[in-house]
């Protein structure tokens, strides 16, 4: 008696089983055929809504797709696919990037709830994140991906970043690539630099959301490298944003540091040839820092630079802003006695004295780590070498004797003032 009792309830339950089976099979074929009104009629009979497999996001689902799932209770998060990019970055067969509906369905998806982080387990799971998809998106607003970036996926995006939180907006990842640690960023970092509507728009959103205008959007490995919002805004070329920055209390100073080099904004405009920006900024009353050879010379100032000379009024000399590589010191007094710029000839190698009195301002008239031919000698036949040190802050000048026909120390020609 048990052992049929055991048999019918066996046999009931696969019955249901394989019943439920079918009915998930036809709902499944009826989802993507269209037919979803049968669809409907299978769920009412029992048939799971998970019985419709993740493709559905890639196969470019209508909007009344789209709103019978969500209807139905379809999961809008997983821990395997994004469904907002697989939606974002869908196309058409013929490649022109419009997509029915486009706006309509992202919308319904993100006020229904649709994981809008996408974070993924995994080496590289920043990648993946659905902030830098989109960022990446906007990368497709050159020439040839425009056909792409539609006004209705353009509005699309908006409204997805519009949603997002100031944490996804904000926060600093670690970027792998090809397994490698390559250094931090912000999405920001990643808008496309053509200067249109669209980018300006999404650079904007980004501040106001709650990217820092004073913090790094881009920091290398070693930490030796980063820039700032204000840098790509002068990269993208727009004064309208670089207005923007300046509103928002931009730091003009930091900007864009690799290596020695610190550019400040005007610096950059100059090097990015942005006549525009670079016209507004001196307008504001902006000097250069590593261009400050541009800057213009005020009575009272030391250090007055023209081109291929610096002027240094304390000492009322002119010398030669570059430096020859000698072969020696003699080649050294030959080659500052020859010498023809910004119009004279009576150049001549400095003393020892005069390279000790820039103590201060050593910086800006010698590079560090470079040894540079001096004319003061001793009865030893050896001359006094100027040397600046790597620590160029101190700004000092070191001095000690060199042989006479020692190589490689540089002549750098200086000339007294009229």
């Amino acid at each position: 008696m048990l052992r049929l009792l055991v048999a019918i309830i066996v046999l009931f339950v696969s019955t249901g089983i394989e019943a439920n089976t079918v009915y998930e099979r036809v709902l499944e074929k009826s989802f993507f055929k269209g037919d979803l009104k049968k669809a409907q009629s299978m769920i009412d009979k029992g048939a799971n809504i998970s019985a419709i497999g993740s493709r559905v996001w890639y196969n470019n689902p209508s909007y009344k797709q789209v709103k019978f799932l969500i209807d139905n209770g379809y999961p809008l998060k997983s821990k395997t696919q994004c469904i907002l990019k697989e939606i974002l970055y869908e196309n058409n067969r013929y490649g022109d990037g419009q997509v029915k509906d486009l706006f309509q369905k992202t919308k319904l998806l993100v006020d229904n709830g649709v994981d809008l982080v996408c974070e993924f387990e995994g080496k590289n799971k920043t990648e993946d994140l659905l902030i830098f998809s989109i960022m990446k998106l906007t990368q497709k607003s050159g020439t040839f991906n425009k056909k792409f970036l539609t006004k209705e996926r353009k509005k699309a995006i908006l409204y997805v970043l519009n949603k997002m939180s100031l944490k996804q907006i904000n926060t600093l990842y670690r970027f792998h690539r090809y397994d490698k640690f390559l250094g931090y960023y912000k999405p920001l970092k990643y808008l496309d630099t053509t200067n249109n509507e669209f980018n300006r728009k999404i650079f904007k959103l980004l501040i106001n959301k709650g990217t820092s205008i004073n913090e790094p959007i881009w920091i290398s490995k070693d930490k030796t490298t980063k820039y700032y919002p204000i840098f790509k805004a002068i990269s993208i070329g727009s004064l309208e944003l670089v207005e923007f920055c300046l509103d928002k209390k931009a730091d003009t100073q930091k900007i864009y540091a690799t290596g020695n080099e610190d550019y400040n904004i005007l610096d950059y405009a100059h090097l990015r040839k942005e006549d525009e920006i670079e016209m507004y900024l001196l307008e504001k009353g902006l000097k250069y820092h590593n261009y400050s050879e541009l800057n213009p010379y005020k009575e009272g100032n030391r250090i007055e630079l023209k081109g291929d000379v610096i002027i240094d009024h304390k000492q009322n000399l002119m010398w030669q802003k570059g430096a020859y590589d000698a072969y020696g010191w003699k080649d050294g007094v030959e080659y500052c006695k020859n010498l023809t710029l910004h119009g004279f000839d009576d150049w001549r190698l400095p003393t020892s004295k005069e390279y000790q009195n820039l103590s201060g301002v050593a910086d800006k008239f010698l590079v560090p780590g470079i040894t540079y031919q001096t004319s003061t000698f001793n009865k030893k036949e050896a001359y006094f070498g100027a040397y600046l040190g790597h620590n160029k802050h101190k700004r000092d000048v070191q001095n000690f004797w060199i042989k006479k026909y020692q190589l490689s120390p540089y002549a750098k020609c200086v000339r007294k003032l009229k």
